[in-house]
């Protein structure tokens, strides 16, 4: 992949992955298998980022949200 986009961990899809923790393994594993080309582009004002930043730590990381962190500002 190119990029991979993190907007949020909820409770989707638990009907496929069983277990919340299940499907957030899922959701790392594309993060992991990012490469130095590649882009995690990750929510700066969700708690959960710094998890999947660090599962990323081939890739470039950018940041979306309101916080003056955010390399992208909404």
């Amino acid at each position: 992949f190119a990029a991979a986009v993190l907007t949020n961990v909820g409770h989707d899809h638990l009907d496929l992955h069983g277990t919340h923790e299940a499907y957030r393994a899922a959701k790392r594993g594309l993060f992991e298998a990012l490469d130095a080309s590649a882009a995690a582009v990750l929510p700066a004002d969700d708690a959960c980022a710094e998890e999947f930043a660090r599962a990323s730590r081939a890739a470039r990381r950018v940041t979306f949200g309101e916080s003056a962190e955010a390399d992208w500002r909404v």
